[in-house]
C-alpha cells in the first residue's frame, strides 16, 4: 500500500535547528514503515548560519525534496560570505514562493496526507493555501504556538491570534511538542476538541551512541547548546554566577564554559564587562556531530529555561540527557517542563534563576567531579524509552485515521 505524504516546512536539511533535526529523524522512522514523502520547503543559501552540509548525508533514500526560492531579501541578507547570526527574520518571504512550489506538485501528484511544520509559522500558512487547493486531510505539528507565544508586541499577538484561529479552523489535526503546550491549545482555542489532537515529544537520535567523546582533559566543563533569546532566554545571571565562582583560584583555573551556536554581540559585550572572557569559549554554530560530542566529553550541561517554559518542552533535553553527563537546569517559569523532566528523572540539579543559587549548585557540582562522584550522583536516562522509532510510530498512528485506503 503506497501511502504518501506532502511534509510543508522552512526549515530542513541542509539546514539545522530543532524543527529540521524533528522531521528528519521522523522522515527516517516513516520511510521505514512505507511512507512515501515529499518535502516542500527553502533552498538555502551556503551561508546561512544553520546550514549545515553534513545533515543530507543523513536523508533516507526515497525522500524527495522539493525547493523554492526563499525571498528578495533572504538572498540579499545572506550574499555574504560571513554568516548572518540569529534567528531569520525574513521567513514570511517564502510565502508566495511555497505556494506555488505545492501548487504545482499538487498538479502533478496524489498525496493521501499533507503535514505542516513550525516554528516559523510560514510553514502552516502555505499548508493553509495547499490545503484549500489540494482538499486532503491537512495536520499541524507545532514545536511552539503563535498567538500565545510571548511577545512585548500586542499588535503582533491579535494579529497572531486572527492568522492562527483561521489556520486551525482549516486543519484536521494538530500534534504538539508537549502535553503542556497541546492543553494550552484547546484552552486558547476551544473549537478543536473538535479535532483529533495528541503530544509527540521529539526524541534521541541513535547515532549519538556512536559518537565520540571530546577530550578535555583536567578540565571542569560546563557547555551550553543553543541560542539565547532576547527577554525569554538569556544567560546574564548565569554569567553573573561564574564571576562569583572564578574569584576562586582553583575554579578559575580549571573550569571552562562553552557555548555552541550562534550568540548575539550583546552577550559576548556581557562576558567582557564581566571579566569572565577568559573563562567562556563561544563557539560559535558547529554540526550536530560536533556539538554532541562536546556534550558527551562535558563534565556538566547547561540548560536554560524560559518564561514560558510551562508549555514547551525543549527538543535538546533528550540530547543533553542521551550524551550521559548531568545537568544543571535554570528555571526560569514556575512550572517547567524539561526542568521538571530533568528532577523527575534524577539527571542534575534544578535551581532558580538566581546568581547565588546558581553559583552554589555549580559548586557542589565542581566538588563532586574533583571527587570523582559526579557520575554516581544522578541517574542514567533510559534511553530506549525516547527513541525516534517510538516518536515515529506515535506518528503514524495519529496520522493513519485520515488517510483514505
Amino acid at each position: 500500500m503506497n501511502r504518501r505524504i506532502l511534509l510543508c516546512l522552512y526549515f530542513f536539511p541542509p539546514l539545522g535547528g530543532p524543527r529540521s533535526l524533528r522531521w528528519l529523524n521522523l522522515v527516517k522512522v516513516l520511510s521505514e514503515r512505507g511512507w512515501t514523502i515529499d518535502v516542500l520547503t527553502v533552498k538555502p543559501s551556503l551561508h546561512d548560519s544553520f546550514y549545515d552540509a553534513g545533515l543530507l548525508k543523513e536523508l533516507p533514500p526515497g525522500i524527495r525534496v522539493y525547493r523554492s526560492f526563499p525571498g528578495f531579501y533572504y538572498s540579499l541578507l545572506h550574499s555574504r560570505k560571513r554568516r548572518a547570526l540569529g534567528f531569520p527574520k525574513t521567513t514570511l518571504e517564502w510565502l508566495p514562493f511555497g505556494i506555488l512550489k505545492g501548487a504545482q506538485l499538487a498538479g502533478s501528484r496524489k498525496y493521501d496526507i499533507l503535514i505542516s511544520s513550525a516554528l516559523p509559522f510560514v510553514g502552516h500558512l502555505v499548508g493553509y493555501f495547499l490545503k484549500r487547493r489540494m482538499r486532503i486531510p491537512w495536520v499541524v505539528d507545532y514545536g511552539d504556538p503563535l498567538s500565545f507565544n510571548p511577545t512585548p508586541s500586542s499588535i503582533k499577538r491579535l494579529v497572531g491570534r486572527w492568522f492562527e484561529r483561521r489556520i486551525l479552523r482549516r486543519a484536521d489535526g494538530l500534534i504538539a511538542a508537549a502535553e503542556g503546550m497541546r492543553e494550552d491549545f484547546l484552552a486558547h482555542f476551544p473549537f478543536l476538541r473538535g479535532i483529533s489532537t495528541r503530544a509527540i515529544p521529539s526524541g534521541i537520535p541513535g547515532e549519538i551512541d556512536h559518537v565520540q567523546a571530546a577530550d578535555f582533559g583536567d578540565r571542569f566543563v560546563i557547555t551550553y547548546a543553543g541560542s539565547f533569546y532576547k527577554g525569554t532566554r538569556e544567560p546574564y545571571q548565569f554569567f553573573r554566577a561564574l564571576q562569583a565562582l572564578i574569584r576562586d583560584g582553583e575554579v578559575r583555573s580549571r573550569l571552562s564554559v562553552l557555548i555552541a551556536g550562534s550568540v548575539e554581540p550583546a552577550y559576548l559585550e556581557a562576558a567582557r564587562k564581566l571579566h569572565i572572557q577568559d573563562s567562556v569559549q563561544f563557539l560559535g554554530r558547529i554540526s550536530f556531530q560536533e556539538v554532541m560530542s562536546i556534550l558527551k566529553g562535558s563534565s556538566v550541561i547547561l540548560y536554560i529555561g524560559s518564561h514560558w517554559s510551562h508549555r514547551h518542552f525543549q527538543y535538546k533535553i533528550f540530547e543533553y540527557a542521551a550524551s550521559g553527563r548531568p545537568i544543571i537546569a535554570i528555571r526560569q517559569a514556575d512550572t517547567d517542563l524539561s526542568a521538571a523532566f530533568i528532577e523527575e528523572k534524577n539527571l542534575g540539579r534544578v535551581v532558580s534563576n538566581d546568581p547565588e543559587n546558581i553559583a552554589r549548585a555549580v559548586a557542589e557540582l565542581f566538588d563532586l567531579w574533583k571527587t570523582r562522584s559526579l557520575d554516581r550522583s544522578f541517574a542514567p536516562l533510559d534511553k530506549d524509552m525516547y527513541t525516534w522509532g517510538r516518536r515515529g510510530k506515535e506518528v503514524e498512528d495519529f496520522i493513519n485515521p485520515f488517510v483514505r485506503h
